[in-house]
């Protein structure tokens, strides 16, 4: 699943959610998400400790993020194993830029 995230200002703090809930089958749960970042658009050399461990909430995954770099688009992958041993994945872009 593809999504672009609204943009956000680098001064921003905020959760990021992922929904999972039409990948999942009935009385199936998430167990364990991993978050990958990679930058499109310009670079971060540290993108990834920009952005918080992902946490479990039911049927979405949710992660914080800080201090992004302006003029940046962050490419987020979060995978996220489920209680059947499947492997699902969202996908999205946060672009960042200064307000």
């Amino acid at each position: 699943m593809g999504n672009e995230f609204s943009e956000v200002d680098p001064g921003a703090v905020d959760t990021l959610t992922f929904n999972y809930s039409l990948q999942l089958g009935v009385g199936e749960t998430l167990v364990t998400p991993t978050l990958s970042v990679t930058t499109i658009q310009s670079t971060d050399a540290g993108a990834a400790a920009r952005f918080g461990a992902p946490a479990v909430n039911g049927q979405v995954v949710t992660c914080v993020f800080t201090n992004l770099v302006a003029d940046v688009n962050y490419d987020l992958r979060m995978l996220v194993t489920t209680s059947l041993s499947r492997t699902l994945v969202c996908q999205a872009v946060l672009p960042c830029r200064q307000n």
